[in-house]
């Protein structure tokens, strides 16, 4: 084997290593992300309360459905009786959670000692106009956020679809964390 016959079998034998080299690592990058694990509280709960926040029933019955369909959770009526509640709304949660209803109680007394008492409630509701849908799971004593994560789709927001794919990801997280136990 002549000399320039050697050299040029040497490099492509560097040639090859290189590309291996190169296809091991692009491997190595495409792996799979390793994904910051869940609460104990999220892998542990049983029930679940379903907070619409969105201003639609729309999302609120995608879900409900979503979670019915898995079967994992059992969803309640009251916060109090969840072990984690499923917020859903189209700004992202920012902390506090809590139930507020505004009361103003007024009254008089007459010159013959006879109260008249009136209550009246307001309540306003406005939509809020988004790209985003965010789930947020909740701690219902402390109303600190366990988890959350949002979607946006290009028609409306409230389509099946964001909510369809949030609850889908939530039960790929659980199912991808029990199964590394």
């Amino acid at each position: 084997m002549s000399a320039s016959e050697v050299k040029m079998k040497r490099q492509m034998k560097a040639t090859v290593w290189g590309l291996t080299a190169t296809l091991v690592l692009a491997g190595v990058g495409y792996a799979k992300k390793q994904k910051l694990p869940l609460p104990q509280q999220v892998m542990t709960a049983k029930t679940v309360y379903i907070d619409n926040r969105s201003g639609y029933a729309a999302p609120g019955d995608n879900a409900y459905d979503e979670i019915r369909k898995w079967g994992r959770w059992q969803v309640v009526d009251s916060p109090t009786k969840a072990n984690v509640v499923l917020l859903i709304s189209a700004k992202e949660y920012s902390g506090g959670y809590t139930s507020s209803t505004h009361q103003t109680t007024t009254g008089s007394v007459s010159s013959s000692g006879d109260v008249n008492v009136q209550t009246s409630g307001t309540t306003t509701t406005s939509a809020v106009m988004s790209e985003m849908t965010f789930i947020t799971l909740l701690d219902p004593k402390s109303g600190e956020p366990l988890w959350t994560n949002a979607r946006g789709e290009g028609r409306s927001v409230w389509s099946k679809s964001p909510i369809h794919g949030l609850v889908k990801e939530l039960r790929h997280r659980i199912n991808e964390q029990e199964s590394r136990k």
